[in-house]
């Protein structure tokens, strides 16, 4: 005879199972959505599609992406996790759109990087002009010009280094005086396992540097040196970091 406490207990153990799919803790593993998407990169990877005629797309880590395919999208792909770089050339017809966290960046000749980072999502013009439509208000990004969004609508648009932003294209992490929790969730990007900081003061700390994303664990051992932070190592890639 099942019991009504066992009975609970197992609805709450496979409601729990269904969130952890749906999004699994520290992204340890790709979600329902991810698995499903045309294209995808793992923990380190980085890969180079054609997405249309004279549209390139550069995906970083951990990245999902998917073409679209409902009726009037045409000329658009999904960003559902992750971020991409992408290059449109004035040679196609038309205009395109990247579809991410249901706003839709759009452009007909520029470089530009969208990154999603939940619940927020980025938007980066590296070269000429794009322009995104998101909860019915516009904005237009020129080079150089970077603008997030949330379920709260539109933050400031604010001026960026491109180089800085595109660095992951070359390779690198650029920090300029960067805080070192943000440096820290940076580095779990590339990773496998999760890199906890556990002194909130520590992750205050400007960070100044220039890491390779090949060698995530050498960026680490640079900042236990330079900051004297000292990690305990778990399993399954866990590093507890005071």
């Amino acid at each position: 005879m099942i019991t009504r406490r066992a009975a609970i207990g197992g609805a709450l153990a496979a409601s729990a199972a269904g969130v952890a799919i749906v999004k699994p803790p520290f992204g340890a593993w790709p979600s329902l959505s991810e698995l499903q998407a045309d294209f995808r990169t793992g923990t380190g990877e980085q890969r180079q599609i054609a997405a249309g005629d004279g549209i390139a797309v550069q995906m970083n880590t951990r990245t999902s992406l998917s073409l679209a395919r409902a009726a009037g999208e045409r000329g658009a792909v999904e960003l559902i996790a992750g971020e991409a770089s992408f290059q449109v050339s004035p040679l196609q017809s038309g205009s395109y759109s990247v579809i991410a966290g249901g706003g839709r960046t759009t452009t007909r000749d520029a470089r530009f990087d969208v990154r999603i980072s939940e619940p927020t999502v980025c938007v980066t013009c590296l070269t000429n002009e794009v322009w995104i439509d998101y909860q019915n208000q516009v904005k237009i990004l020129q080079h150089g010009q970077q603008v997030t969004y949330t379920d709260g609508g539109f933050q400031a648009v604010v001026a960026v280094d491109p180089s800085v932003v595109s660095a992951w294209q070359q390779g690198y992490i650029i920090c300029n005086m960067t805080p070192l929790g943000d440096v820290v969730e940076e580095l779990n990007r590339y990773r496998p396992g999760h890199i906890v900081l556990l002194n909130s003061a520590l992750g205050r700390s400007p960070v100044n540097g220039r890491f390779r994303i090949d060698d995530p664990d050498e960026a680490l051992a640079q900042i236990e040196r330079a900051f004297g932070a000292r990690r305990r190592v778990l399993p399954g890639g866990i590093v507890l970091l005071t």
